[in-house]
């Protein structure tokens, strides 16, 4: 069996940080070293309060506090599986965002790059009652573009989120070329909320995409930001992987291979909250794994997002 269709996973060494003088170094968390990472995951960092699972908002009497954003979600899946990923944010100064940027840390994400603003930490009440979630989202109207501080290493690249908004654009674009100027592999998730894009359908795809290397997108990604496949590709470098996922139906990946399609095993019945970060995490995996590049590659690499998305949609 090859790499990709195996769960066995290859031992990942531990994170040795090496000692740097480099200006930015003052804003880490620790400010004397930069730490050699496989992933940086730059996105939004929240807190998800979820009822029990079957129970509405209206019944629930108690809420599960998780971590929560699709950079959190993907940065904890990716030190799940051995590693060494650190989360790029910005959270609130405040007890929930002290207490965010701690619960990652004993689950073993980096939490170098998190940045402090006064704006208070976003929250996410989430239900599971039926066969779809329910999501109610408090996010601080002022809060700012997450940006990637000035020192750091990593051999890949992660930026999710996209939000119709110029100051993003500008955070997330500078981002994305530092890390093609320093040889990072670039993947960016779209993950985009249709509320935030309703009444700008005509926007085109930001040209700042055309420095990724794997562009993610679902098909309510695609519908939430009035665009296809050929809109996305037009804006792409030729060498740059797209993969569509349809919720669990088939996901596709198109690039310079041409175009594979693969289906999930099996369905699961569970809820799809957090399903697609899990998907993420799969192809994230591949790539970081380095078995290849070709169709029989990708076809594997959308096996494996299948996998970890339908773990996730379990119930638990």
């Amino acid at each position: 069996m090859s790499a990709l269709g195996s769960d066995v996973l290859r031992p990942v060494e531990p994170l040795r940080p090496r000692a740097v003088a480099a200006e930015g170094v003052a804003r880490y968390a620790r400010a004397d070293v930069v730490e050699a990472l496989d992933a940086v995951c730059l996105g939004e960092a929240l807190w998800d309060l979820v009822a029990p699972r079957g129970q509405p908002f209206t019944r629930a009497r108690s809420l599960r506090l998780d971590p929560g954003g699709a950079a959190v979600n993907v940065a904890l899946g990716l030190a799940r599986r051995g590693f060494r990923a650190a989360l790029a944010a910005t959270v609130g100064d405040d007890a929930l965002g002290e207490a965010l940027t701690a619960r990652l840390a004993a689950s073993g994400v980096s939490t170098s790059l998190v940045q402090h603003a006064p704006a208070r930490t976003g929250l996410v009440f989430a239900e599971r009652a039926g066969a779809s979630s329910r999501i109610v989202s408090y996010r601080p109207p002022d809060e700012a573009p997450p940006e990637l501080p000035a020192a750091w290493e990593a051999r890949a690249l992660l930026i999710t989120g996209l939000l119709p908004s110029e100051a993003q654009a500008r955070s997330f674009g500078a981002a994305a070329r530092e890390a093609r100027r320093r040889g990072a592999w670039v993947a960016v998730d779209l993950n985009a909320r249709p509320r935030m894009w309703r009444g700008r359908e005509a926007t085109p795809p930001p040209a700042w995409l055309g420095e990724a290397d794997l562009v993610k997108a679902s098909e309510d990604d695609l519908e939430a930001m009035a665009l296809d496949d050929d809109a996305l590709q037009r804006v792409m470098r030729p060498s740059a992987v797209l993969v569509v996922t349809a919720g669990p139906g088939p996901a596709r990946a198109l690039g310079p291979f041409g175009a594979v399609e693969r289906g999930p095993a099996s369905a699961a019945t569970g809820s799809a909250l957090g399903a697609g970060d899990a998907f993420t995490v799969g192809l994230l995996d591949a790539v970081l794994r380095g078995v290849g590049s070709d169709a029989a590659f990708w076809e594997g690499a959308l096996r494996r997002g299948h996998a970890l998305a339908r773990r996730r949609a379990l119930p638990a």
